[in-house]
């Protein structure tokens, strides 16, 4: 008996595309640290201004020069000559270099009397009597080299007693890199710039802090206003000067 034949049928099968797993796809995004916006500040240095001036490293400066960093500190050996000196009764101990004008405003103040406000116009004589028993380095009486020196340029430039309202100004500097006013906030004190009822101004050394920590100059020459921005002294002081006191 014959076999049967079995025909294969051909089974067609649908060609379907294959299947693309998908994937999540997670995107981590980095939230950018914002810039550092603390400023570095004259502590951050301390240590470097403690070495000899020629073992010091360079700093850049805000304008981008690199410059030797300056001590503007008292030592504790320079702290202690200057509590000897009040010791022996020397009045207010006074922490800058003799001759120059930094000391000229706080020996002037200090002679006139501590805590006490003084008009300008008297504070300017003292100096002139302070300055005139120091030479500079040229063998030039140091009041006329200060009140002679030339100004810068003629637009900012200022007059003598713009110059001594300006160092008065400076020396109440206690913050950023350059703090002129840290020595007499090691002694507890600051300069004072104060004004009369006729807005003429008034100096004042103060004594009266407690701590170094709670030295806080007052300047009520400068306006609320401008606080944050870039401080500047008035180019023009109008000055009432005492008759008979040439």
């Amino acid at each position: 008996m014959p076999k049967s034949k079995t025909t294969k049928k051909s089974v067609a099968t649908k060609k379907t595309a294959p299947k693309t797993a998908s994937k999540k796809v997670v995107v981590k995004t980095e939230t950018a640290e914002a810039p550092s916006t603390k400023k570095v500040g004259y502590e951050d240095i301390r240590d470097e201004v403690e070495k000899p001036t020629a073992k010091r490293s360079p700093i850049e400066t805000s304008r981008g020069n690199m410059r030797v960093p300056r001590r503007y500190h008292l030592t504790d050996k320079k702290m202690d000559k200057l509590m000897d000196e009040v010791q022996k009764g020397g009045g207010f101990p006074n922490p800058y270099r003799k001759g120059g004008i930094y000391h000229a405003v706080v020996q002037s103040l200090s002679n006139m009397g501590v805590n006490k406000t003084h008009t300008f116009a008297d504070v300017k004589v003292e100096i002139e009597v302070v300055l005139r028993g120091f030479e500079t380095k040229k063998k030039q009486n140091a009041w006329e080299a200060f009140a002679n020196r030339a100004a810068r340029n003629d637009l900012s430039g200022k007059d003598v007693n713009g110059r001594i309202l300006q160092n008065a100004m400076v020396l109440q500097r206690l913050s950023g890199y350059h703090l002129y006013g840290e020595k007499l906030r090691q002694l507890n004190a600051c300069i004072d710039v104060l004004k009369d009822a006729d807005g003429l101004p008034l100096l004042r050394l103060n004594t009266k802090f407690k701590c170094p920590e709670d030295v806080k100059p007052i300047n009520e020459l400068r306006s609320p206003s401008n606080r944050g921005r870039r401080k500047k002294t008035p180019e023009a002081v109008v000055v009432e000067e005492p008759v008979g006191k040439e």
